[in-house]
């Protein structure tokens, strides 16, 4: 749901991403700030000064984020969790965990590590804005730092609204797996609580916004309208867990794959692979054979006409360290938890050897033979 992203850099390990929609929100957030909030705060100063300290404070409250998604993927990592990259987005930060909680005390620690290094940070920032307050410092830089205090409390506070994908929802999932002992139909319960959680939001905004109270509610409908998709989109993934339940990476995968030399030219590659072969993907190797990365047609598209004659697949492919690789013994529903660049691809690896590759088109064709299997030991 982030859409396209850029590399910021890496922490601890982790890689930090960005959404281009975090380009989107820090304008509306130096334009509120700048234009409206400070200037009412405190009065008196350059027009250029509220913008230079508006646009500090939204850095700021993205570096908040930040720290509450690696606060989340700290102790994910701590508890044999893994944590392969943080995407920062419009609508705040998503940690992409390599598997699940083992236990339901897990996942409540995971969860609460967010909101509580929100609420930290919020009050770190009123006790900054009271102190500089009381030694008579700036009234401007009292107003930001009393924002930035203040708006993590109210997203730490919003972050524990009872519905998954919320942080709040990953509590509710955690109670509930710790009543019932049954993990999946907790996840399940909390993704439909998100449901709810988000149609009210959107309920909320539109009566906000046919009641003339500004353009707030127009953005709490798409807030709602948000969680109400990744609350379907979690409901689906414990479906989809349910229903490959025992299968194995070998039981899906293409074992005859096409690999493409790196030192190639995309130029080549399109006009002697692309329109010949059946295949959508392709691994890329080495002259010795070594796994590169992951070429795919759609990958190609995107890349300008003009610099197919100069760009090697090598170049141009999904490095390998930023694709999800699999053993074939492995259970399905692990490996794709992982799958994320690539367009969704899993290379299978045995050791250094590639020995196959498993694609969407691989994981839809394992659900309709599963189907006909189920109806077949129905019927």
């Amino acid at each position: 749901m982030a859409g396209a992203t850029f590399r910021l850099g890496r922490i601890g390990g982790i890689a930090i991403d960005a959404s281009w929609t975090v380009v989107v929100i820090v304008g509306l957030l130096l334009w509120s700030l700048g234009a409206y909030t400070l200037p009412e705060a405190a009065p008196g100063y350059a027009t250029g000064v509220y913008w230079a300290v508006g646009f500090a404070a939204a850095l700021g409250l993205m570096a908040s984020i930040l720290a509450h998604e690696l606060s989340h993927a700290r102790v994910a990592n701590s508890a044999g969790v893994q944590v392969k990259e943080i995407t920062l987005w419009m609508f705040g930060g998503i940690a992409r965990l390599g598997s699940q909680a083992r236990d339901p005390r897990t996942e409540l620690r995971i969860a609460l590590a967010g909101p509580l290094t929100s609420v930290a940070i919020g009050i770190i920032g009123l006790a900054l804005a009271a102190l500089c307050a009381a030694l008579g410092g700036p009234d401007l830089l009292v107003a930001a730092l009393g924002w930035l205090g203040a708006l993590n409390i109210v997203l730490a506070v919003f972050n524990m609204l009872p519905g998954a994908p919320l942080d709040g929802g990953r509590v509710l999932t955690a109670i509930l797996w710790r009543r019932s002992g049954d993990e999946r139909r907790s996840r399940k319960r909390a993704a439909h609580a998100g449901r709810v959680v988000g149609q009210v939001l959107i309920a909320l905004g539109v009566v906000q916004f046919a009641l003339g109270v500004g353009i707030g509610g127009l953005w709490l409908a798409l807030i709602g309208w948000f969680l109400t998709s990744a609350a379907h989109a979690e409901e689906a993934q414990v479906d989809l867990v349910t229903t490959f339940e025992g299968v194995r990476v070998a039981d899906v995968m293409t074992s005859d794959v096409r690999t493409v030399g790196g030192e190639r030219t995309v130029a080549d590659f399109v006009r002697h692979d692309a329109m010949t072969s059946h295949s959508s993907s392709f691994p890329v190797v080495d002259r010795d054979g070594r796994l590169q990365g992951l070429v795919t047609l759609r990958r190609m598209r995107q890349l300008p006409r003009s610099a197919w004659a100069t760009t090697t697949l090598g170049a141009a492919a999904v490095p390998v360290e930023q694709l999800a690789v699999a053993r074939a013994d492995e259970l399905l529903v692990d490996v794709l938890q992982r799958a994320g660049a690539g367009d969704g691809r899993v290379l299978v690896v045995d050791g250094p050897q590639l020995v196959g590759i498993v694609t969407p088109t691989d994981v839809t064709t394992a659900l309709e033979r599963l189907a006909l299997s189920r109806s077949l030991g129905g019927g």
